[in-house]
């Protein structure tokens, strides 16, 4: 398995992250010395035998981002951005799902989130906004960490696939 290092976020995520929504001013992530920092223990925790597979590690980096508040402005879109940085080098895609299959997804794991109705170019990325938004909101769904991640794991399963070589 390969892994994200801070040097791949100074080279080119925190730069992807940043173009990810341009309606919210975000300062450059390098600016907040703390969270780079926060963030780069993040990056090492995963690589930890405690996290097994690609998904769990894959989830436990989004939520930790997600929900963590390394930065005062842009974790959502960061922990976007290293989620897909982390499935691209690892050979993973993303899968071509109907938005049905994700609205039954969402329907069942989190009822009481209202899906978004604002336009995309492609589902998937209608998938992730909601995605990201509903994960970062969990807890107005009851959700534990460990709930969350299981969800999290069952969303990626059906939106990340492993590339055949």
């Amino acid at each position: 398995m390969f892994y994200l290092k801070i040097r791949d976020c100074n080279d080119f995520l925190f730069d992807f992250a940043l173009k990810f929504d341009k309606t919210e001013k975000t300062d450059h992530y390098n600016l907040n010395l703390g969270g780079v920092n926060k963030l780069e223990g993040i990056l090492e925790r995963i690589q930890w035998g405690f996290y097994k597979g690609f998904y769990e590690k894959a989830s436990s980096l989004f939520l930790f981002i997600n929900g963590g508040h390394l930065f005062i402005n842009g974790n959502k879109r960061l922990a976007l951005s290293l989620l897909l940085g982390f499935a691209f080098i690892n050979g993973y895609w993303v899968s071509n799902v109907r938005k049905d299959v994700y609205k039954k997804w969402f329907k069942e794991h989190f009822p009481k989130y209202k899906l978004s109705r604002k336009r995309f170019k492609t589902v998937y990325r209608w998938a992730m906004y909601n995605f990201n938004r509903a994960t970062a909101d969990s807890r107005h769904h009851n959700c534990g960490f460990d709930d969350l991640k299981r969800k999290a794991e069952s969303f990626l399963k059906i939106h990340l696939i492993k590339k055949v070589q």
